[in-house]
């Protein structure tokens, strides 16, 4: 799938093969060194991921990634609002719970 431009804004018409919708929050966090349960104390917000957010009346998806300046209410809208989509190969949760 090719990204777009529209007015210097990119963004994709069409989901591009290998996103899937973002169905586990915790797939934001990571674990702090030497923590082995996910909480509010023991996670960190994963900076750097390209997550793709799609509007549904453009039904276009346009490209995030995350920072720490990312605005963490909005992307909670977007995940409860099921308009938020991550790179399957940025999954971390889901792959070790399918090894178990």
């Amino acid at each position: 799938m090719i990204m777009e431009h529209d007015n210097g804004i990119e963004y994709y018409p069409e989901l591009p093969e290998g996103y899937s919708l973002l169905t586990n929050l915790k797939e934001l966090f990571v674990l702090k060194d030497g923590e082995t349960k996910i909480t509010k104390e023991t996670a960190e917000f994963r900076k750097g991921l390209l997550l793709l957010v799609y509007n549904p009346q453009t039904n276009e998806y346009y490209p995030r990634f995350t920072a720490y300046s990312t605005n963490k209410k909005k992307l909670l809208q977007y995940f409860n609002d099921k308009n938020l989509y991550i790179k399957d190969s940025d999954l971390i949760y889901k792959k070790k719970e399918l090894l178990f």
